[in-house]
């Protein structure tokens, strides 16, 4: 999308400020929860990794006026493609960090929604996160350490708690006038969904020209446009259906008998996105859900067995019932 730069947009004037509890703040500097991140080795050739224009900027000593907040840890992870994608541990500073509550949008609200639609678009928006500016004084809180020096971000990186919430209210004021009319934004996921093809051209010019006023840019190679399938946040959508991700549902079929109380709950959590699928969800899985909140679990411990066998019957019912017309 290239076009006439506008004078003001959104994506120029948004900024997130990051508040920090006053009462850690407070507390005396010897008490401080955020604990220090030690030096990861990058490894040869990716120090270039941290030179990334306008994102980073070293971090002088002097900004550090409380000691409640220590540089954060960074460290690569390998994307799909073989890139590395650099990540910061920023747990110490969440643990401190006012929480930001917006609402994220109800995905079977959503879903029910798409049922009605024929011809789908979706659009992907490179590095979205680093969209959104960090406001003005609050740099110096996501500072983090590197071999070559200390760093901090001017924009919006990920793995802060409040990031999620702060970037869905963003695009929410970006798209306001076309969310659900035609267009759903969940995070940085954007689908232009519509029934008759001529309208869906329509909505897509829409969309698309409401992201070029504000300066944002997708990128063509990650797009697909007037599909009539599409998978979307884990769900495959033809017109008037909905069913499970092929590859969900291969990891499903492989899941593991959980053997630790954190096995567990992500099996849940799992099975908990599709439970859409799965009639009396809750009743089935009360004696699952009832067992992650022991506290007296050994770690690890063996499922009992009508738990272990409650644990095959869910992945059963989610084979069986991976298509919803509902």
């Amino acid at each position: 999308m290239v076009g006439r730069q506008t004078p003001q947009t959104l994506a120029d004037t948004i900024r997130m400020a990051l508040e920090i509890n006053r009462c850690v703040m407070d507390r005396p500097r010897t008490t401080s929860r955020v604990p220090p991140s030690p030096l990861t080795q990058t490894g040869p050739g990716r120090g270039s990794v941290l030179t990334v224009g306008h994102q980073v900027i070293t971090v002088p000593s002097a900004l550090y006026g409380w000691e409640i907040v220590k540089p954060a840890g960074f460290f690569f992870v390998k994307k799909k493609e073989g890139t590395l994608h650099p990540c910061i541990d920023y747990r110490g500073l969440n643990q401190v960090t006012i929480k930001d509550r917006h609402p994220l949008p109800l995905l079977n609200t959503v879903l029910d929604s798409l049922l009605q639609a024929s011809i789908f678009t979706r659009l992907d928006l490179p590095n979205a996160y680093n969209l959104v500016r960090i406001r003005e004084g609050n740099e110096w809180k996501k500072a983090f350490s590197t071999p070559t020096g200390h760093w901090e971000y001017l924009m919006m990186p990920f793995g802060l708690c409040n990031s999620p919430a702060v970037f869905q209210r963003f695009f929410i004021d970006v798209l306001r006038d076309m969310l659900g009319c035609w267009v759903f934004v969940y995070l940085d996921d954007i689908l232009v969904y519509s029934k008759p093809e001529v309208d869906h051209i329509q909505h897509v010019q829409a969309v698309l020209q409401s992201l070029l006023q504000n300066h944002l840019y997708c990128k063509l190679e990650k797009c697909s446009f007037h599909q009539s399938t599409t998978t979307f946040l884990g769900y495959v959508i033809p017109a008037g259906r909905i069913s499970m991700d092929p590859q969900k549902v291969t990891a499903i079929t492989e899941w593991p008998v959980p053997t630790t109380i954190k096995q567990l709950q992500s099996f849940l959590g799992f099975a908990n996105f599709y439970r859409r699928f799965i009639h009396n969800y809750s009743t089935i899985v009360a004696p699952l859900t009832t067992l992650t909140r022991s506290t007296d679990q050994p770690r690890p411990f063996a499922l009992p067995p009508e738990a272990e066998r409650i644990f095959h019957r869910v992945i059963r019912l989610a084979l069986a019932s991976a298509v919803s017309k509902r």
